[in-house]
């Protein structure tokens, strides 16, 4: 990924504070070279719940403009992952519940024999970028 994206991550939690926000993470995984590609997201769906400490993201919207994004790049990019962000004062490094939510995604992924992949944007300088496989926590 590049600076303009993640500057955008945490443009996106400013607008939001004091409460956290999320979306999606689209881009794409290079299998052979075991690379992803992370390039834009589709920010918190209208029927979302952001709260000071809470973000459950909701879904309305979503596929139709993730059916756009496919089609317009012949299924080059697609959906990656997630992100959300955490509230002033607090660090980017995942709660429990963001554990039990990769856990989640995690076994979704496997499905399609990709790797889960969580951004979560802070105040901190930086970003956490977390992978997880089979059940195993990794910080990237």
């Amino acid at each position: 990924t590049d600076d303009i994206f993640l500057n955008k991550l945490s443009e996106l939690r400013q607008s939001k504070l004091p409460n956290e926000t999320g979306g999606i993470l689209i881009g794409s995984y290079d299998r052979l070279r075991k690379i992803c590609y992370i390039v834009d997201t589709i920010p918190s769906p209208v029927d979302s719940i952001e709260w000071p400490t809470v973000y459950i993201r909701g879904v309305r919207g979503l596929d139709n403009a993730l059916r756009k994004i496919t089609k317009a790049t012949d299924d080059n990019l697609g959906y990656i992952g997630e992100w959300h962000s955490h509230p002033k004062g607090a660090s980017c490094a995942p709660s429990g519940d963001d554990y039990k939510a990769f856990i989640w995604l995690t076994d979704v992924m496997a499905d399609y024999g990709l790797p889960a992949l969580m951004i979560i944007v802070s105040d901190e300088k930086g970003i956490y970028l977390g992978q997880m496989i089979k059940g195993k926590k990794n910080k990237l």
